[in-house]
C-alpha cells in the first residue's frame, strides 16, 4: 500500500468466510491482522504504523 490508512482499517471487498488470513510481509511470522466481517466484506485492522514509510505489503489468503 502506498497510502497506509490513517485510520488502520482497510476495507476489502471479500466475504469473510473467503478470507482465510490477513499479514504483512514485513512479519517474518506471518501473524494474522484482525478483520471485521461487514455486509458487503471485511475490515483488515492494521497497526497504527506502516511497516515501510515508501510501500507496505499485505497478503491475504483468500480460498473457500
Amino acid at each position: 500500500m502506498f497510502d497506509w490508512p490513517a485510520n488502520g482499517r482497510l476495507d476489502v471487498a471479500v466475504k469473510g468466510d473467503q478470507l482465510r488470513r490477513a499479514y504483512l510481509m514485513t512479519d517474518p511470522a506471518h501473524t494474522p491482522l484482525k478483520t471485521e466481517a461487514r455486509p458487503d466484506g471485511v475490515t483488515v485492522l492494521l497497526p497504527k504504523d506502516a511497516p515501510d514509510p515508501a510501500v507496505s505489503v499485505l497478503a491475504m489468503e483468500i480460498g473457500g
